[in-house]
């Protein structure tokens, strides 16, 4: 007897692996998935402006990367002693102007040259509510708890978002016709919306991303969302929020992402990895025991020969 619905996909347009170059950016599954692969020494950079839920911020952190735009103090605003960019998670928050940009600058140049050579870009919608800026109009990917009366809230269209996304990745296209583009959907569940609210945000999110899927053959859908709306439709898979999804559900998720696109070879490789972290992860209770000396001899014996095997796969396709 079957006692859950289970999400089923068809094959992937492409394949994914430790030969690809790649920068993750989005929400809940763009962090996720890109600290996991950077955990098990995939070649990627996780939200390189931090989380972003929209797609107008995530489209334009992308841009940002690609054309390694210059940010300048002028953007900063001011707010409880810390300075915050509107483009940028608050983790780059600092409290003089310098230390701020600094910081953003030393993202941005990181990001940038990973484009340069990206193979695979991962994005992940949050949210189809957007806040603009009352003073120029603009979408702001953080307003930063500053005073709400500073924005206007919107809700995109499909055709908005679909629009903007066709047309920045057909462009990119022909600058880089062999980039490969993922799309998912948060389960996480936007509840200040209102169950209403969220279901309307979700689902105009999976119609743009279907239209882009459809219109464009370097890109694919992953259906994060329904799995955990369907697979793990029960509350033991949510953290103690009841909308979080549990470290159980996150990692069966990751799991399914990886057996979906992953190709075998790097799969084998990601186990070894996955071994490897957490041998590094295991602390002693006798750190000056002679046993712990030799685990450590053999840990880094271990992750030296994995890294050369990993790169030598990166560089010319054998392990």
């Amino acid at each position: 007897m079957q006692f859950r619905t289970v999400v089923e996909y068809g094959k992937p347009k492409f394949n994914i692996g430790y030969r690809d170059s790649i920068i993750s950016i989005g929400s809940c599954f763009a962090d996720n998935i890109g600290n996991y692969l950077n955990d098990t020494l995939f070649d990627i950079i996780p939200n390189p402006f931090g989380v972003m839920y929209n797609p107008i911020s995530v489209l334009e952190t992308l841009q940002a990367i690609r054309t390694k735009k210059e940010f300048k103090g002028e953007s900063l605003i001011c707010h409880n002693g810390m300075f915050h960019s509107m483009a940028h998670h608050g983790s780059f928050s600092r409290p003089t102007e310098q230390e701020t940009l600094s910081l953003i600058d030393e993202a941005s140049l990181k990001a940038h040259n990973q484009w340069k050579k990206c193979t695979l870009l991962l994005i992940t919608f949050g949210t189809a509510w957007v806040f603009r800026n009352r003073e120029n109009g603009n979408v702001i990917a953080n307003c930063h708890k500053l005073p709400t009366e500073l924005f206007v809230r919107e809700l995109l269209t499909v055709e908005q978002i679909a629009n903007l996304w066709i047309e920045e990745l057909k462009q990119i296209q022909i600058e880089n016709p062999t980039l490969k583009v993922i799309f998912t959907v948060s389960p996480i569940r936007h509840w200040k919306d209102g169950a209403h609210g969220n279901q309307i945000s979700k689902s105009t999110l999976l119609l743009a991303i279907n239209r882009i899927v459809q219109s464009l053959p370097n890109c694919d859908y992953f259906p994060a969302y329904e799995i955990v709306m369907d697979e793990l439709r029960d509350y033991r898979f949510y953290a103690e929020d009841m909308n979080h999804p549990s470290s159980t559900a996150i990692q069966y998720i990751r799991e399914q992402f990886c057996s979906h696109f992953m190709d075998q070879p790097s799969i084998e490789l990601k186990k070894r990895a996955e071994q490897c972290k957490r041998m590094l992860e295991h602390r002693p209770l006798h750190p000056d025991n002679e046993e712990w000396q030799k685990f450590c001899v053999k840990r880094d014996t271990f992750e030296k020969s994995l890294k050369m095997e990993i790169e030598n796969f990166r560089n010319h396709g054998t392990r």
